[in-house]
C-alpha cells in the first residue's frame, strides 16, 4: 500500500500513538518509513486519531475529501478514526 500510494502521489500522513518516549524502538515498519523517509510521523497520545488537532491540520492540508486509512489491526487502529472525517464532510476507505 505504500509504495502504490508513493507511485500515484497520494497526498500521505503517517502517525504513530505514544511512540515518543515510549519503549518502541521502531513505532513504524520500515516497509513504510523506507517508502516515506523525508515524512515525520505525528505522534498522537489516544487511538482515537481524529480528536489530535495536529493529524487534522495535516490531512485538512491535503484538500482530500476521500481519505484511505489503514492501521496494524481495523478494530483498534482504525475504528475510532475512520468515524471522526464522516463529521466533517470527508470519507473514509479502510
Amino acid at each position: 500500500m505504500s509504495r502504490a500510494a508513493k507511485a500515484l502521489g497520494v497526498p500521505t500522513v503517517l502517525t504513530t500513538v505514544g511512540a515518543e518516549g515510549s519503549i518502541l524502538a521502531d513505532p513504524l515498519f520500515s516497509q513504510i518509513t523506507d517508502v516515506f523517509p523525508d515524512i515525520t510521523p505525528i505522534d498522537r497520545t489516544t487511538r482515537a486519531a481524529w480528536s489530535d488537532p495536529n493529524l487534522r491540520a495535516a490531512i485538512e492540508a491535503t484538500g482530500r475529501k476521500k481519505l484511505v486509512m489503514a492501521g496494524l489491526t481495523t478494530e483498534v487502529c482504525l475504528a475510532l478514526t475512520v468515524s471522526g472525517p464522516s463529521g466533517m464532510g470527508s470519507r473514509s476507505t479502510s
